[in-house]
């Protein structure tokens, strides 16, 4: 098995960068919650630094853009209800 080209950015549950508390890491890893992201090699368990700041921007990504729909479907309504005003107090 080789290495990628990339080199991985492991680290173990008392990494100082670690951004999560060991409970969390040990339940999600005992869970298997995110297999590609917790990994257990030699009796240690290692945390995908590179693949959780992923995970983040992603997700930051996905809230932008749910924002920006939600925010569209607010402005439509509003104009929806401003348009509606405007005709009745036409017909008066």
């Amino acid at each position: 098995m080789g290495l990628k080209e990339e080199q991985m950015n492991f680290i173990t549950s008392s990494d100082k960068r670690m951004p999560i508390g060991k409970p969390r890491l040990y339940n999600w890893y005992r869970e298997n919650k995110y297999p590609e992201l917790i990994v257990k090699v030699g009796g240690k368990i290692l945390f995908d630094l590179d693949l959780w700041e992923k995970m983040i921007q992603e997700q930051i990504e996905k809230n932008i853009e749910l924002a920006k729909r939600t925010q569209s479907e607010k402005e439509k309504q509003a104009y929806e209800k401003w348009r509606t005003r405007k005709k009745k107090s036409k017909k008066k």
